[in-house]
């Protein structure tokens, strides 16, 4: 009898102990996935184009310890592929990348991509042609080059980088599917053809940092009714390459009913401006703020 009274006290003591073990709280940070583990591509021909570019330990893959050591895309990356790919988001992945290269996506069937804030130049052409719908360009960036967007007839909506001074020559040109378009303060100059051929552009909203805009920058955009220009100067309309601007217009001559909101106080000054009064009987002042 003994025995088994000393032998239940041991019993409770081990559950007892055992019990406490399994309820005390788990302390160690459990860890996240390791960048050595490799990106999952939602397009397999980008990812045969990626790991043929970018693998460096020859395993087959993309880690995202390899993806991050990237600081450019070069020029026509996808080469004779390029009809064949539609998505790109995990380039966000390449956490290092600096340089999109001039052409890099030119006329690809691209329709999805996701820039990472590390990339500072976007190169001319790079998204010349392709299916585009809807990107953002990070604050990161700060140049891009011309022709950049143009002939993406898809594009229907963008998000420009804050830090971007210039929009370049013949940037959405070409009936891009744009519709209203606020520029981000910032932006000192619009290129020449800048918005030329946007079929689908209705409005455009000048900020009060531009203080020029080159050659038909709105050249035949035929549905185009508002613009709203912020500057309370008048911005320099600069002429083309092989014409005077009063010979070219910044509608290319091509102009119905647009109204050009200025700010209240400036009306009487765009209406004088040697650039601006041929378009006197469209100006009206708005209070912008």
């Amino acid at each position: 009898m003994k025995n088994l009274a000393t032998l239940s006290i041991l019993c409770l003591a081990l559950s007892s102990n055992y019990k406490t073990f399994a309820c005390e709280p788990i302390t160690e940070v459990i860890e996240q996935k390791p960048h050595t583990e490799n990106i999952i591509f939602a397009d397999p021909i980008v990812k045969e184009t990626c790991v043929n570019a970018f693998d460096t330990n020859g395993d087959g893959e993309l880690s995202y310890d390899e993806a991050a050591k990237i600081s450019c895309i070069p020029s026509k990356f996808f080469g004779e592929n390029a009809n064949n790919i539609t998505t790109f988001n995990e380039l966000q992945y390449f956490t290092n990348l600096k340089i999109i290269k001039n052409e890099a996506f030119y006329r690809s069937n691209l329709c999805q991509i996701v820039i990472p804030d590390s990339v500072t130049h976007i190169g001319k052409e790079a998204f010349y042609g392709t299916d585009i719908v809807s990107i953002k360009i990070p604050d990161s960036v700060i140049t891009m080059g011309e022709k950049v967007f143009m002939c993406c007839s898809k594009l229907n909506d963008i998000v420009l980088s804050k830090n971007i001074s210039l929009i370049p020559d013949n940037a959405f040109c070409s009936n891009t599917a744009l519709k209203n378009v606020t520029l981000p303060e910032g932006i000192t100059s619009i290129g020449g053809n800048a918005f030329e051929y946007c079929d689908y552009l209705t409005e455009l909203t000048i900020p009060s940092s531009v203080t020029a805009i080159s050659w038909r920058a709105l050249g035949y955009c035929q549905s185009l009714k508002v613009i709203k220009c912020k500057a309370s100067v008048p911005p320099v309309l600069l002429g083309g390459k092989e014409t005077i601007f009063n010979d070219v217009g910044l509608f290319n001559n091509y102009i119905t009913d647009i109204v050009i909101y200025v700010p209240k106080e400036s009306v009487s000054v765009y209406k004088k401006n040697k650039y601006w009064r041929r378009y006197s009987k469209c100006i009206e002042g708005y209070d912008f703020e």
